[in-house]
């Protein structure tokens, strides 16, 4: 429920990626998200920031200059990628899924106006008696790291 006002877009083409391992060997797991750009992964977090959560990165990218061109293939060795679960996100869009009898989920996108921030909260109950649910979403960051900007575009909404 990232929703679509975000300058990041990621597709099927072009995913997110997060990788969650022992990235560096040092017996602790690290959390790496990654955009994807002409099939190569680049990590999102900012170089210090990165290199505070994994030091030994400095070795192969001593300065920002070194680090703003490199995959994460280059960051890490590929044994350590491969020894890491890989997670992908495709799609930001906030949606309600149906769960269609136990056999699939149907997505329903939601309506352009609960797409201008993120939502972290919903309510679903039956507000105007109709025997449908009704969703009240709330979202909105007002901190957050420069690489994902804040999102205050949005107020709650009620959604019949």
């Amino acid at each position: 429920n990232e929703g679509r006002n975000t300058l990041y877009r990621p597709s099927v083409q072009n995913p997110w990626v997060l990788y969650v391992g022992d990235l560096d060997r040092n017996m602790n797991e690290e959390q790496v998200i990654c955009i994807t750009e002409n099939g190569k992964e680049y990590p999102l977090a900012q170089y210090l920031d990165l290199a505070k959560q994994v030091p030994s990165i400095r070795k192969k990218a001593p300065d920002f200059n070194s680090y703003k061109d490199m995959s994460v293939m280059e960051l890490f060795d590929k044994e350590s990628l491969s020894k890491s679960k890989r997670l992908q996100v495709t799609e930001l869009t906030s949606s309600v899924f149906i769960n269609e009898s136990g056999k699939k989920f149907t997505q329903i996108p939601l309506p352009d106006e609960a797409q201008f921030s993120k939502i972290y909260s919903i309510l679903v109950l039956d507000f105007n008696k109709d025997q449908n649910p009704d969703l009240i979403v709330g979202g909105n960051e007002a901190i957050a790291k420069p690489e994902w900007g804040i999102q205050s575009a949005s107020c709650s909404n009620v959604l019949k």
